[in-house]
């Protein structure tokens, strides 16, 4: 048996039974290694074969059908087993055609060669083995070569084969596509060759590292056969160290590199967007960490890129807005898209500032999301326009308000400002209760100032500019605050009678100087001090100034001094702030010095303050003098009341005014008429048109006001002059009294030389009128 327990079928074809039996005695003893199976011509030996295929067959060259040798294939490589040939007679010519039929051996029967056939067919058994494994591994080259050579010309990257001179071996097909080089050309160069000069010292440096490693991937360009240069990605491996034989595998990347100049592009284009923005924009991935900032961010928060890459920023969000915005993060991580939710967020300092977010998802070109860009604005400014127009709407609202409150004021005001003057009529000039009654007037006319600086204030009445000497209304102010403050407050007054005359509005000099010096008591108000107010006039220079519209010259200096808290320059720089105040809440609007400083402004003036903590504070008002004094006129003196004996009708629905003007009409010298009622004045008209030589009437009456009265008796009567009183209203004011047709126009409270006045002008230029 053979080493691996196999048994040799062999077939022997001998019709001479007497070497047949020779040749079975010669297997016997070899024990039962072989089987050994006998035919004696070619017919039965083929029949075998065809059923049992055999490891070897030993033959005689001549049968009774046949020769021997007609057993093999007419192809050598459909033979399935090896043939040994035996002949009675030495031909070599029969030996060569055996052999090169397919014989694996020849012999020569004799009773040694026969009685040594064991040895034959062992021989024969392993010499054919090692032929079929010789066969099969060439076949195994062959078979790895085609397959090599198939990958080798199939592939899609370029291959060249080259020594370690860097000439060229061998190149696929796709190498010739990609540089454009036959076959010739390629034998021509060299490695060194296909890159351009700024490349040759990266390649020489990535062939070492092949050499030391046996392996590198690098990035280069390759001049093609047109001269043109493309992007290569270029894997070197050495495939053969003792003969020097390296691969190279060439990709063609330009169309990457393409790509990523024009994502590098996009990216910068986006970089230059987010950065044009004047929001801070910040961008998130899809864990919430930071993957980009803006300029505009880094203004507004504090933080760079730099400080927060690739961090969350969760000491971004104030603890009271953190349920908020982890809302928002759902929301946008879910795909919707946030648009202007308000909310707060910290600075890098730690200042809380308002913010509206926008935000939303972005994706990739396969609509996965990438993470999240969101657009935070500062509002700030915005909620200090919606606080001041809260204000403002609170402004209008007061100004409604002191509308109605001037109305009823002035109503109040004028019974009182008549009687008073009534009754001096009937008093000696030297009179205590004269004296008194004097005092009640300036009373009374201050309170008419004081409700003309309500309605100017809700801009319900015009400025009445003109040449004034503010000494006389800082001293009335100074009276004012003495009777108002503490005795633990000293006043000084230094003021200059000699100071010229100023371009302004008494009651805003007046509003001036009392909030001033309302500031400085408020500064001295727990620990008492002194109050200094200095007037008086100097000239200023152009280096005086900080405001370079101001014109040198004179100027009246008002300066209010205070020994109280002062205060330092954060507070300075902010005290003419509209709405910045730092007095407690029921003592101040943070609105007193932004509206003097612009009371001051526009009447070409400045404002300056000097202040230290604990050293007390000083606000220096400049206003400029107002040159060409001689040619201001002196305002007109009236000497005597005018009087008259036309018969008036006075229509008002108060009867306290109705008898003090009928009082006071009547005693100079008119006929007067009086009603309460609008319908009824009106009614009694259309009775007697001509029985009136002139109508007084007030505004505002129930039923019918005046500006309707007054139409419908000069429809009646177009001659018929018309007087319209009023204490207040926004639907009447002279020009449109005058636009109406009516004559006259009077404002409350009245006093009686300026009714006597207008009742006389009026009177006159209707008869001059209708006389002409």
């Amino acid at each position: 048996m053979s080493a691996k327990g196999q048994r040799h079928n062999i077939l022997i074809v001998e019709d001479d039974s007497a070497h047949a039996e020779l040749i079975r005695r010669a297997f016997e003893t070899q024990g039962d290694e072989y089987l050994l199976k006998f035919e004696k011509n070619l017919k039965s030996a083929k029949a075998y074969i065809d059923e049992f295929t055999p490891h070897l067959v030993i033959t005689d060259l001549l049968l009774p059908d046949g020769r021997g040798i007609d057993l093999l294939p007419d192809e050598m490589e459909k033979q399935k087993f090896p043939v040994v040939v035996m002949t009675s007679h030495g031909n070599e010519q029969v030996a060569v055609e055996a052999m090169r039929i397919g014989a694996l051996d020849y012999i020569v029967k004799s009773n040694t060669t026969l009685a040594d056939m064991p040895h034959t067919a062992q021989r024969a058994l392993r010499e054919w083995q090692y032929r079929k494994e010789q066969k099969e591994a060439k076949a195994a080259l062959l078979e790895s070569e085609r397959r090599y050579r198939l990958l080798f010309e199939q592939s899609n990257d370029a291959i060249l084969i080259h020594d370690l001179d860097g000439h060229i071996m061998d190149f696929n097909q796709r190498a010739s596509e990609l540089l454009g080089y036959e076959k010739e050309q390629f034998k021509k160069l060299s490695i060194s060759e296909l890159h351009p000069k700024e490349e040759i010292t990266q390649s020489k440096n990535a062939f070492r590292e092949t050499l030391e490693n046996g392996y590198t991937l690098f990035e280069s360009k390759f001049i093609k056969a047109d001269g043109s240069v493309c992007d290569v990605e270029v894997s070197s491996r050495i495939t053969d160290r003792d003969k020097g034989i390296v691969q190279g595998i060439i990709r063609d990347i330009s169309e990457r590199k393409l790509s990523e100049k024009a994502l590098r592009e996009s990216e910068e284009r986006y970089r230059i967007v987010l950065d044009a923005n004047p929001d801070p924009v910040v961008v998130y991935d899809t864990k919430g960490n930071v993957t980009y900032f803006n300029t505009a961010f880094k203004e507004v928060f504090g933080w760079t890129l730099q400080e927060r890459f690739g961090e969350k920023l969760d000491d971004f969000v104030p603890e009271k807005n953190w349920s908020e915005t982890k809302m928002m993060i759902d929301k946008v991580l879910g795909g919707e898209r946030i648009s202007g939710i308000e909310s707060r967020r910290y600075t890098k300092s730690g200042n809380i500032i308002p913010v509206s977010i926008s935000g939303s998802i972005y994706r990739d070109q396969e609509g996965e999301p990438l993470g999240s860009v969101v657009n935070i604005r500062d509002i700030s400014d915005r909620k200090k326009l919606e606080a001041r127009l809260v204000q403002v709407q609170k402004m209008e609202a007061i100004g409604t308000l002191a509308g109605g409150i001037a109305h009823d004021f002035n109503n109040i005001l004028f019974p009182m400002v008549g009687y008073a003057e009534l009754a001096l009529d009937d008093l000696p000039d030297d009179s205590p209760v004269g004296r008194c009654l004097q005092e009640i007037l300036t009373g009374t006319s201050r309170a008419g100032d004081l409700v003309k600086q309500i309605l100017k204030f809700s801009r319900h009445a015009d400025q009445e500019v003109k040449p004034l000497k503010i000494d006389l209304i800082v001293r009335e102010v100074l009276r004012l605050m003495r009777s108002s403050l503490p005795s633990t407050i000293e006043i000084k007054e230094y003021t200059e009678k000699e100071c010229g005359l100023v371009m302004a509005d008494a009651t805003e000099i007046h509003q001036i100087a009392m909030n001033l010096m309302t500031n400085a008591f408020h500064a001295m108000e727990e620990m008492g001090g002194t109050l200094e107010v200095t007037l008086k006039e100097t000239e200023l220079k152009i280096d005086d100034f900080k405001d370079p519209s101001m014109i040198p010259g004179p100027y009246v200096c008002l300066a209010v001094a205070d020994s109280g808290i002062g205060m330092d320059k954060s507070v300075m720089n902010r005290i003419f702030d509209p709405y910045y105040t730092t007095k407690e809440k029921d003592k101040g609007t943070g609105l007193g010095l932004s509206i003097v400083q612009g009371i001051v402004k526009r009447y070409g003036g400045d404002i300056k303050v000097d202040s230290e903590v604990g050293q007390g504070t000083t606000f220096h008002v400049y206003l400029p003098v107002i040159k060409f004094q001689s040619e201001i006129k002196e305002p007109e003196i009236i000497e005597s009341v005018p009087k008259g004996t036309e018969r008036i009708l006075i229509v008002d629905d108060e009867n306290q005014i109705v008898r003090m003007e009928r009082l006071m009409l009547e005693r100079l010298g008119y006929q007067v008429t009086v009603r309460t009622s609008s319908i009824e004045a009106l009614k009694m008209f259309q009775t007697n048109p001509n029985s009136f030589d002139l109508v007084i009437t007030d505004m505002t009456m129930p039923k019918m006001t005046g500006d309707r009265l007054s139409a419908e008796i000069i429809s009646i009567n177009p001659k018929m002059p018309v007087i319209i009183c009023t204490g207040f209203s926004e639907k009447m004011d002279p020009n449109k009294a005058a636009a109406l047709g009516i004559k006259g126009f009077l404002m409350k409270p009245i006093v009686k030389s300026e009714m006597a006045k207008t009742v006389r002008n009026v009177l006159d230029e209707a008869k001059d009128s209708n006389q002409g």
